[in-house]
């Protein structure tokens, strides 16, 4: 694959790749396939930092006048097999289901899909990589998508048929190209995101034959190049009266040549006729034998040949889309006779808008007659066609249009790649919401008393639903009496506790995590962080502020508004500074609940002594400092100061083994340290499994996850160190300032 790179025009300021796919070099000039590319690469190039992919269905991919190296960042040129092996091809797409469904679907193809195998699909879908937009040009290049269609994160895709191919080929006589134009169209149309085509009437009718939401009409578009001469006229004498621009080698384009010299011109008084375009074929070049026709093969540069002529023509009487070259006319200043099919799709009127229509070569040659007779008149109806062009097909205006659809395209997939992820995030918390229910009812049937913590309360509590308050896991509060049983039962029912029943590990954890696949359930006993009351102390105090509400249709226990005032303000600290979900608990609470809530909250957090948790949550926020110095308790300030040497880690951001470094430290004793320290760094195989992902493939793999261990503590070691020197300090300052007299 032939690739060249370049920066484009302020590029600096565009940060979203986009792919655009064609079967020529877009072009400011030349043929109208090329131009029309080179419309979408304008629009593009606006917000999109464009890869230019031309696909050369046609044998080359045409010459480039410069359009490329301005606006895209590359420019690649996809190898396609020159013979491809349609049998090997099949073969491949019958091995997986969606390639064999789809060539069931599209086969035959039309014979521009011949190089459309899976090999070029998977090429076109490498230079896709990373881009969030990608644009095909003519539906016989749809077949290329077929690599990307199939994976599930795809970017954006959209089509620009142009016209409808399937009625342009029926027209022309190729019935079996019009059906196969047909099944590529019911089945790509549908698959991609948009589909463009070139006026409203060929959307709405591609609309309705293919069953699709919608259709969006980008209409070609030209350069209004500078005029000579007064009101826009050449100061240069005419060679020619009339002159048909084209590429001569198109079908419909050569039989318009024709009727155009042997239909039209005997009706005309010695008019002289230029007919310009690429490879006209032996039949246009044989009408030069007429001395009043010439015959021009391709030109750098139109713009003479129009100054040179009175009239343009379009004598079409087959063909789709819409005549790029008849606005080319209108934009050079010449007035234009056309046939009804010439102007089909433009919103063009006659006789008013730089255009003449007539189907029968006596009319159609009146017309041109009368416009090289009636120079006023002519000049008036250019004028009047020019300006038309400049206030609805120009190229600023088109490319500023498209430019628009395709930001919002893009914008709508952000929107509902956004509902699809809001989906999947109200499933998982319904389905945690039942998990929730009927693990209390598990164990309340067994005799264990089980108060739920956070998630769903506080969603009900403080937001619009239950459900709008994201939770990872469940937490659930019980007497630690009651453990062995509630362990029991968990294992029971699937669970398997993360910490392999290492008690060591386990000191200083207030709760122990229990996991059942995606299912993962805290088990709190007695307390939670920030109380520093013996477990049993605080299930005391905290079992007599419960109440009951209903959550995945039963009845469940959970902490009254209280508790609950007091559990968001230190569950706010224990999360750390970069957890969101917490902080907007606080905010959230702080704004909704009534001052003599939070007196009793303070009295709580004093009972459990859990002041020191309490002040640093509260401190997190403005509201929340506002609020501290408001709360009294016999008679002076309940709150104030210094939070414990864990709640200024944790406010700070600590280290990883920072808090775990901290809980060492407040063990009581040294054989409770040692053993602790001992436990770390000789965990369980089922514990390291769980912090080292490869440990438990063989014991080889078991060993060398402990010395991997060990390095990792050893690293780990100073850093957490130095946090916990520098949080104590600051425990120190604070308490001197809240021990000195005011």
């Amino acid at each position: 694959m032939a690739t060249r790179s370049r920066v484009p025009i302020a590029a600096a300021s565009i940060v979203r790749d986009a792919l655009l796919v064609t079967p020529v070099t877009p072009a400011a000039g030349g043929n109208g396939l090329a131009m029309r590319a080179g419309l979408f690469l304008e629009g593009l190039s606006r917000s999109f930092r464009v890869r230019c992919l031309v696909v050369p269905v046609f044998g080359s991919a045409g010459r480039s006048d410069g359009l490329v190296d301005r606006l895209a960042a590359t420019s690649q040129v996809l190898a396609l097999d020159p013979v491809p092996d349609a049998v090997q091809d099949l073969r491949v797409r019958l091995a997986a289901q969606a390639p064999r469904a789809r060539a069931i679907a599209v086969h035959p193809r039309p014979a521009l899909c011949r190089s459309a195998t899976m090999t070029a699909a998977h090429a076109l879908a490498d230079a896709a990589a990373g881009v969030e937009f990608v644009h095909i040009h003519r539906l016989y290049l749809a077949p290329f998508l077929d690599v990307l269609l199939d994976r599930q994160e795809r970017p954006v895709l959209t089509i620009d048929i142009d016209d409808d191919e399937a009625a342009t080929r029926r027209a022309c006589g190729e019935p079996d190209e019009a059906e196969a134009y047909e099944r590529l169209g019911n089945y790509y149309l549908p698959a991609v995101d948009h589909v463009f085509a070139a006026s409203a009437i060929d959307a709405a009718t591609v609309a309705t034959t293919y069953k699709l939401a919608a259709v969006t009409p980008i209409s070609n578009a030209v350069r209004l190049p500078p005029l000579t001469g007064k009101r826009g006229r050449s100061r240069r004498a005419p060679t020619h009266d009339l002159l048909l621009v084209g590429t001569l080698s198109y079908p419909p384009n050569a039989e318009a040549a024709r009727w155009l010299c042997e239909e039209v011109l005997p009706h005309l008084n010695h008019a002289s006729v230029a007919l310009v375009g690429s490879n006209p074929p032996p039949e246009v070049r044989a009408l030069a034998r007429d001395s009043s026709v010439t015959v021009v093969g391709a030109v750098a540069d139109v713009t003479s040949w129009y100054e040179r002529t009175r009239v343009a023509v379009v004598p079409l009487r087959a063909g789709g889309g819409t005549r790029i070259k008849l606005l080319e006319a209108l934009a050079h200043g010449r007035p234009v006779v056309s046939t009804t099919v010439g102007v089909h799709g433009l919103d063009l009127l006659p006789g008013r808008d730089g255009v003449l229509v007539a189907d029968r070569p006596a009319e159609f040659a009146a017309h041109c007659q009368s416009l090289m007779d009636e120079p006023e008149f002519a000049e008036r109806l250019a004028v009047a066609g020019r300006d038309v062009v400049a206030r609805t097909a120009s190229i600023e205006v088109v490319a500023r249009d498209s430019d628009r659809i395709f930001r919002s395209l893009l914008r709508s997939r952000s929107e509902d790649a956004a509902i699809s992820d809001r989906v999947v995030a109200l499933g998982a918390q319904l389905h945690r919401n039942r998990v929730a229910a009927e693990t209390c009812h598990l164990l309340t049937a067994a005799g264990v008393r089980a108060i739920l913590l956070k998630g769903a309360s506080f969603g009900a509590w403080l937001y619009d639903s239950l459900l709008d308050r994201s939770c990872a896991d469940i937490d659930l509060l019980i007497d630690p009496v009651a453990e062995p049983v509630a362990q029991a039962v968990l294992a029971r029912h699937g669970f398997t506790t993360l910490h392999g029943r290492s008690n060591a590990m386990l000191l200083g954890h207030p709760a122990v995590e229990w996991v059942r696949g995606h299912d993962h359930v805290d088990l709190h006993r007695g307390r939670f962080w920030g109380i520093t009351v013996p477990p049993d102390e605080a299930w005391l105090v905290l079992s007599e502020h419960t109440e009951r509400f209903e959550l995945g249709g039963r009845q469940v226990e959970t902490l009254n508004v209280t508790a609950r005032a007091f559990h968001v303000v230190v569950h706010a600290v224990a999360s750390g500074p970069t957890s969101e979900q917490p902080r907007e608990d606080l905010r959230r609470a702080l704004e909704r609940v009534p001052l003599s809530i939070w007196q009793d909250a303070a009295r709580l957090a004093a009972v459990l002594g859990a002041q020191a948790g309490f002040t640093a949550g509260l401190e997190l926020t403005t509201a929340g400092r506002d609020l501290s110095r408001c709360l009294v308790l016999d008679g002076r300030a309940a709150l104030g100061r210094l939070p414990s040497l864990d709640a200024a880690l944790r406010v700070a951001g600590p280290p990883r083994f920072a808090t775990g470094m901290a809980r060492l430290l407040a063990l009581p004793g040294l054989r409770p340290k040692l053993v602790t320290v001992a436990r770390l760094i000789f965990p369980t195989p089922s514990y390291l499994k769980t912090r080292v992902r490869w440990a438990g493939r063989t014991p080889l793999h078991l060993s060398l996850a402990y010395a991997v261990w060990l390095g990792t503590l050893v690293r780990g070691a100073l850093p957490a160190l130095a946090a916990v020197r520098r949080a104590a300090a600051a425990a120190r300052r604070r308490d001197a300032e809240w021990r000195s007299p005011a």
